[in-house]
């Protein structure tokens, strides 16, 4: 008797171990988001930064700002980072950007997000961008003329990386 409740358990212990087991591996991978990669190019030259001083995102012809009309800027940051808000001069907008880590995580994301004054900003898209001093660009497509957008950098959770770069944001007003 004690050998059948003993199996008993084990066979329920068991059963109960596969069902959960399932749910957290089924619940786990509906919650993975794969990101947009973004295209290698040749056609935009952007310039090194080696700067990694501090944390810093501010445009090359005027320091004080973070967005002057031609749009070139330049970037360090270790955990999140946000530039100031500009519009489209068009549709759509390519992102470019150049740059390097201070580790062997080369994973970095620049986001898109359309600005609203209540305060509920709304992501547009989430771009992954590897820092190996490749030029890499991203083309947000979609936007708004008449509304204001902002580019949001950050890294992996597990990373500890230092990314340092240039890059471009292509048309804006």
């Amino acid at each position: 008797m004690k050998k059948k409740i003993m199996k008993s358990i084990l066979a329920l212990t068991m059963v109960a171990a596969f069902i959960f087991g399932v749910t957290n591996t089924s619940v786990y991978a509906s919650n993975e988001k794969e990101y947009d990669d973004t295209a290698t190019v040749c056609d935009m030259e952007l310039g090194e930064n080696t700067d990694n001083s501090g944390e810093y995102f501010r445009f090359i012809t005027n320091p004080n700002s973070r967005m002057e009309s031609d749009g070139s800027f330049t970037f360090s940051y270790s955990w999140k980072m946000q530039s100031d808000y500009f519009k489209p001069a068009n549709s759509s907008i390519k992102v470019y950007a150049t740059a390097t880590s201070s580790t062997s995580n080369k994973t970095y994301y620049i986001s898109l997000y359309k600005y609203n004054s209540s305060g509920d900003d709304k992501l547009v898209d989430k771009i992954k961008y590897t820092a190996d001093g490749t030029s890499q660009y991203y083309q947000f497509t979609g936007l708004s003329t008449s509304s204001e957008y902002y580019l949001y950098f950050t890294l992996p959770l597990t990373s500890s990386a230092q990314i340092t770069g240039t890059g471009k944001v292509v048309s804006i007003k």
